[in-house]
């Protein structure tokens, strides 16, 4: 084979590749900051949300279940919580925002969308836990979501055990998960 065939050759393979290259879409990481017990800029002022939405494993309780340990004034057990309890981090208390709505009315009470920011063996993934039927479909529901996913992709958890993602190389699209084990294990 002459050298010019091979470097004719070479410059196709080059071609194809760089369109495969092309093709890919790919997701920028978000710097979030993720570390356990960062500064809060808000109080929970009643909210109780995470009891509810979220499981905790030391109290065999799992999510969307009320803690029997909740109370009027919040956490009979608070000097006492469990540690899955101690190191939860609210978003909203460290200061989750979305365009075009009051701080105050994404309070997790008040949207009935819990939001969770984790590192999983998939990358940075939001998880959103719905306490209220239909949350997600509010205003602030929507505009949450839409912020939220512009940075990496969202789980939404309903009460129904139904699992929804979004993804934003998918941003017009909603794909319900039903079955897959990856999105139990994030």
């Amino acid at each position: 084979m002459s050298k010019r065939t091979r470097d004719k050759k070479k410059a196709r393979r080059k071609k194809r590749q760089d369109r495969k290259q092309a093709q890919k879409v790919t997701v920028q990481e978000p710097s979030l900051d993720l570390a356990p017990s960062s500064p809060t800029l808000r109080d929970c002022d009643g909210c109780r949300e995470c009891c509810t939405g979220l499981a905790i494993e030391e109290l065999d309780k799992p999510d969307f279940h009320s803690c029997e340990h909740e109370c009027e004034t919040g956490c009979s057990i608070y000097d006492d919580r469990p540690q899955s309890c101690r190191v939860f981090d609210c978003e909203w208390l460290k200061g989750l925002t979305a365009p075009g709505v009051a701080a105050k009315d994404l309070r997790p009470d008040k949207t009935g969308l819990v939001p969770v920011v984790q590192n999983t063996k998939f990358g940075t993934v939001w998880t959103l836990f719905q306490t209220k039927e239909g949350a997600a479909e509010t205003f602030e529901g929507k505009a949450l979501i839409d912020h939220l996913y512009r940075q990496a992709p969202v789980i939404l958890m309903t009460k129904e055990n139904r699992r929804w993602i979004i993804h934003p190389r998918f941003a017009s699209v909603l794909k319900k998960i039903s079955d897959l084990t990856s999105v139990q294990e994030v």
